[in-house]
């Protein structure tokens, strides 16, 4: 079986243990984390820098969005088939399950929103906001196993992902914006 195999079983053991009664938040959850409404959270963002006249946040963000097609290219050269499920027979779009595109673009933008809060935001909102986000983050990953849309380590690798840009963009590109 191995360590994925290992790890996705013993997480959908503690997750299929949930209450039945959560699958309405689930699906609310998976829905309101969607890449289309996380997309446009990012696409406001932009917006509103560019108006502002905020450069280097405006160019962050449109790094930011180049990065959002990075787990759909990953889906289609891992080829990894998603859960056999009802959900997922119920799907429009059939994709592959690796990353998990709604754990890759929470954590991204998300992630993103919470490096904002942090950078503008003033005590008291910022630790609430902050927590909130992760929080978010954290809760649209466990809906998408959930709902059997994914395995849990195609979560995590999108979360992994996730935290990987959101460290280049932080570290390699907007330090060297900082600089110039």
């Amino acid at each position: 079986m191995g360590y994925i195999g290992w790890f996705d079983q013993f997480v959908l053991g503690l997750v299929h243990g949930l209450p039945a009664g959560l699958l309405p938040v689930m699906v609310f959850i998976t829905h309101a984390g969607s890449p289309p409404v996380f997309t446009a959270l990012l696409l406001g963002i932009t917006a509103l820098a560019y108006k502002r006249k905020m450069k280097q946040l405006f160019i962050t963000s449109v790094f930011v969005l180049m990065t959002l097609p990075l787990a759909s290219i990953l889906k289609t050269v891992t080829h990894r088939l998603r859960p056999d499920t009802p959900y997922v027979q119920s799907m429009l779009l059939k994709t592959y399950s690796f990353p998990s595109g709604h754990a890759y673009i929470s954590l991204v933008v998300g992630g993103f929103m919470a490096y904002l809060a942090w950078r503008y935001m003033r005590t008291p909102w910022r630790w609430p906001v902050i927590s909130g986000l992760v929080l978010l983050i954290f809760l649209v990953g466990l809906s998408r196993v959930y709902l059997g849309a994914h395995f849990p380590s195609d979560v995590l690798g999108g979360w992994l992902l996730g935290l990987i840009v959101l460290v280049f963009i932080r570290f390699a590109l907007v330090s060297r914006l900082l600089r110039s």
